[in-house]
Order: structure tokens, then sequence, then C-alpha cells
């Protein structure tokens, strides 16, 4: 009959342990959602972050996971406009997520469609610098070309001046 009193008191410290690991994880992830929240200011401001201020360690919310990836993904494309690539395998993981809240999928679609738009500018400035470049070389060859033409009908007119300066000694 000892034992009974002690069975009930053991389930009383689990919960109150379980409690408190669970108010410190609340406490560690709140402070990480903060970090995250002056990060994603930053971002907004157009400045890039260290992706330390933007990853947060422990156990995130789908929401907070999903902003996460969304400031990964915006800081990429900050940092280099060039390389398209992570930024949208984050955003296309964020859309793909069934815990993902609407309006955050949303948010990166409207990320994703912009991102490939930047995609396609790029591609077509790449079109139009090989054609400048092409030009600039055509251009450089047309110029020597008429130098030397230039060159050949100078000296074709003093050879003329030359023999008719003979022809009228004569």
């Amino acid at each position: 009959m000892s034992r009974a009193p002690m069975v009930k008191a053991v389930p009383f410290h689990l919960i109150c342990l379980c409690l408190v690991s669970c108010l410190m994880f609340a406490c560690t992830s709140l402070s990480g959602t903060n970090r995250l929240m002056q990060a994603e200011d930053k971002l907004a401001a157009g400045n890039t972050v260290d992706i330390k201020d933007i990853k947060v360690k422990g156990w995130l919310p789908p929401g907070a996971t999903a902003r996460q990836d969304i400031a990964l993904a915006l800081n990429a494309m900050l940092k280099d406009t060039q390389n398209t690539s992570y930024a949208k395998k984050l955003l296309k993981n964020v859309m793909e997520d069934p815990l993902t809240p609407r309006h955050l999928e949303i948010e990166a679609g409207y990320m994703l469609t912009l991102i490939e738009l930047i995609e396609a500018q790029n591609k077509e400035i790449s079109k139009l610098d090989q054609g400048l470049r092409t030009s600039t070389e055509r251009e450089k060859k047309l110029k020597k070309e008429r130098d030397d033409l230039m060159y050949k009908l100078k000296k074709m007119e003093e050879i003329y001046i030359h023999t008719e300066k003979r022809r009228g000694m004569q």
C-alpha cells in the first residue's frame, strides 16, 4: 500500500518537468523568432544579412520555418542576382509544404514569379551583351579596314601627284 502514493506523485513530477522543458523550449524559439523578425526588417530595407541571423536553432512552427526560408531566398537574391537556383529551390519548398500558411505560400509564389522574370531579363541582357561584343568587334574590324583603304588612297594620290609632276617637267 505504500506504493500507491508514490505512483501518484511520480506523474506530477514528470508533468512539471515536461512543462518546464516546454516553457524553456518556447522561450528559445521565441528569441529565435525575434532574431528572424529583425533580419526580415533589414531585408525589407534592402540590406543583406548574415545567414546566422536568419537561421534559428531549435524547433519552429511551420509558419516561422516558411518565413525563414523566404528570408534566406531574399538574402540570396540580394547578394547575387545571377545565381537564382538556391532561392528558387527554397521558395518551391515553401510552396510545396502542406503545413505552410496560405499567405506565406502566396508570398513565396510572388517572389518565385519575380525571380523567373529576373532570370528572363538576365538571359536577354546576356544576349544583348553578346550582340554588343560582336558589333564592337565588327566596328573595330571595319575601322581597321577603313584606315587601310585611306592609307592606300593617300599613297595612290601621292603616286599620281608625283607622276603628274614628272609629266609637267618633261
